[in-house]
């Protein structure tokens, strides 16, 4: 009996499979450096555009010339959470701008979040800090003394004031030492030390002879800022720095969430009546 031999031929795997996956991922990665590269020419475009739009309003709800400098620093992307309309982590500085009663400051102001129109939308966690030189300190000085210096300085962090007044005929330096403080949006003025120069007297001889200027120089009192200020910003605290110019001063404020979005914000605030 011869036994049959049987050849089974197998079809040949096909050439073209491994071909047509390396053209599918080669199309992926074409279309993925294509979104890539639209979404940091979008970057670009962004980190061009927002800080102007923000400058642009800045400007025109503060009052300042259209070349006035204003700088706006983003921080992280400005691509995602653009996509929601916002902008997040924003810094400002502004230099040289007019504050109040005649005193110029550098401003600074930070943001957790803002809307790619700030004057259309609300800010998130916004604050502020003013910087006061030393060619402005006279005008701060003037301000939580109510006009009754000659001259002042910054001394370990209080405000430390001189006048020349007259008692029993002559003119006696007084020397007053004032610590300032923030209390409910209103700079509140603690006196810690004062003296006539060649007189031994107390708080209390020495009032009657003060006359008007006794409450300033002697006694803790309140002075309200608010109608110097928007109704949107808030004072929170104050410090004062000593230098061989005669000091400086920082003050910090918070700010309303619809500062540039409502008008009403952006109006002076109001003080109580005396």
């Amino acid at each position: 009996m011869s036994t049959a031999e049987v050849t089974v031929e197998m079809p040949e795997a096909p050439i073209s499979a491994p071909r047509k996956k390396a053209k599918l991922w080669l199309r992926l990665l074409v279309a993925l450096l294509a979104v890539a590269a639209l979404a940091g020419l979008a970057e670009l475009a962004l980190r061009a555009i927002i800080p102007t739009v923000i400058a642009g309003v800045v400007r025109d709800n503060m009052g300042l010339p259209k070349d006035h400098p204003v700088e706006v620093d983003l921080k992280g992307s400005a691509l995602f959470p653009a996509l929601t309309g916002h902008v997040n982590n924003v810094s400002m500085k502004v230099d040289s701008v007019s504050v109040f009663d005649g005193i110029e400051a550098n401003l600074f102001a930070y943001a957790e979040s803002v809307p790619f129109d700030p004057s259309k939308g609300e800010i998130i966690g916004a604050r502020a800090a003013v910087t006061i030189p030393s060619k402005s300190m006279n005008s701060v000085m003037a301000l939580v003394s109510n006009g009754l210096i000659d001259e002042g300085s910054v001394r370990d962090g209080e405000i430390e004031l001189g006048r020349t007044m007259q008692m029993f005929g002559y003119d006696v330096p007084l020397k007053a030492t004032l610590a300032v403080s923030v209390d409910r949006g209103d700079l509140l003025v603690r006196p810690t030390s004062v003296s006539a120069a060649g007189f031994d007297l107390s708080t209390e001889e020495l009032r009657p002879l003060l006359g008007e200027s006794a409450a300033t120089f002697l006694d803790t009192h309140v002075v309200c800022v608010r109608d110097q200020l928007p109704a949107g910003i808030t004072l929170s605290q104050v410090a004062f720095k000593s230098n061989v110019f005669g000091g400086s001063a920082t003050v910090s404020a918070k700010l309303s969430p619809d500062l540039l979005s409502n008008e009403r914000q952006l109006q002076p605030g109001t003080c109580p009546a005396p």
